[in-house]
């Protein structure tokens, strides 16, 4: 399973109110992002899987109002944190994946 955790957010929380910083460490998020069921050898696998990710990179930062330009940019960096953390696990999936496909074909070769 894939898990995404939010690390940045507790560290925003941290530099702008440091009192709550310990809490805000402890109450870190986190969605679970399903895979089980799809076929990460296809395109259409891999769409639905980055669909899953965005969706719960989403979930995890939250939304900004559009009138609070300190609260968007924290959004926006919490956004772009989590996908890049998650990123490396997702391409070893996909790799993995991958690599399973290719070995479950057969060469023959006639005469």
């Amino acid at each position: 399973m894939l898990k995404l955790s939010l690390i940045a957010a507790a560290a925003f929380c941290a530099a702008a109110a440091p009192a709550l910083a310990q809490d805000a460490v402890a109450d870190v998020d986190q969605r679970t992002v399903s895979y089980a069921d799809l076929d990460l050898s296809s395109t259409a696998g891999i769409a639905q899987l980055d669909r899953r990710i965005e969706k719960a990179v989403i979930q995890v930062c939250g939304h900004a109002d559009l009138h609070d330009m300190d609260a968007w940019k924290a959004m926006d960096h919490c956004r772009d944190d989590a996908r890049s953390k998650i990123e490396p696990m997702r391409n070893a999936l996909l790799a993995s994946a991958q690599a399973q496909k290719a070995n479950q074909s057969v060469a023959l070769a006639a005469k």
